[in-house]
């Protein structure tokens, strides 16, 4: 863990051509991103409706600063949790594909990436804060950092240990708000379904772990919270076939927010040890 506490200093970066771009901001000067996520027509309902205003909020995983630019015109006060830039990201170690050559190429494209979130800060005028410790090591200094909110959204896939990540969440923060995609094949069934994600006749290596909303729900109601909402909706998906955004397709991205709020302990008596 290095230097989890330290707030980063903002990155040099003058141009959203200096950027690559995961969701599509329009920005102050009407330039418009183009990136395959847009979450402009439904950010509250990815917020999961929360009142922000004067809140201190979290938020693990913030890409480009969507979400962070999108809180702090609520009125929270925002601190971000990325991966080290140096370190990369947590890549799945698979035999049967040339690793070496996504972690060469990844790092290569990185510096645009992590360049996007502080652009957005300056354009915006925003003043978030980030700390690049990892969603890894939040677990390691959960009580020396308090927040009102804490945000995961679109993260969960992304981490080898997804259960360590909601335990951090459960200890950072009193509200926890968890967008993810709506995934049919894991919610159909009667019980709480998970899917490693890598497999033989696929080539993911960003991502580990589907997570049905039962196992989230599980989780986080064993971590002392208790659902306040649940909602579903669509989000834009891009094609990015055409340089011009409105001449171009996009599909529709089925999601889901549950907002989850902590309860007072229980006083149940614990089980007799067998």
């Amino acid at each position: 863990m290095k230097q989890p506490l330290k707030y980063a200093t903002p990155m040099p970066v003058s141009s959203p051509d200096e950027c690559s771009w995961y969701h599509t901001f329009e920005l102050p000067d009407g330039h418009i991103t183009r990136a395959g996520w847009d979450m402009r027509d439904c950010v509250d309902e990815c917020l999961g409706h929360v009142d922000l205003k004067g809140k201190t909020a979290v938020e693990v995983g913030p890409a480009n600063g969507f979400y962070t630019v999108s809180m702090e015109q609520r009125g929270a006060s925002v601190t971000s949790v990325e991966v080290d830039p140096d370190q990369g990201w947590e890549h799945v170690p698979r035999a049967d594909l040339n690793i070496d050559e996504w972690v060469r190429l990844r790092r290569l494209g990185s510096p645009k990436f992590f360049k996007a979130w502080w652009y957005t800060q300056k354009a915006y005028g925003c003043s978030a804060k980030m700390l690049y410790c990892g969603a890894d090591a939040l677990n390691d200094v959960a009580d020396l950092l308090k927040f009102d909110v804490c945000l995961l959204a679109g993260v969960l896939q992304h981490v080898k240990h997804p259960m360590d990540l909601l335990h951090a969440a459960s200890r950072l923060a009193d509200t926890v708000i968890i967008t993810e995609r709506w995934l049919p094949f894991l919610e159909d069934g009667v019980h709480a379904l998970a899917t490693f994600v890598p497999a033989p006749d696929n080539r993911m290596v960003d991502s580990w772990w589907y997570l049905s909303t039962t196992i989230v729900k599980n989780a986080m109601q064993i971590f002392g919270f208790e659902l306040q909402r649940e909602a579903r909706f669509n989000v834009k998906a891009w094609r990015r076939l055409h340089p011009d955004i409105n001449q171009d397709e996009f599909a529709l991205s089925e999601h889901c927010n549950m907002v989850f709020t902590r309860k007072p302990p229980s006083d149940a008596p614990l089980p007799l040890p067998r």
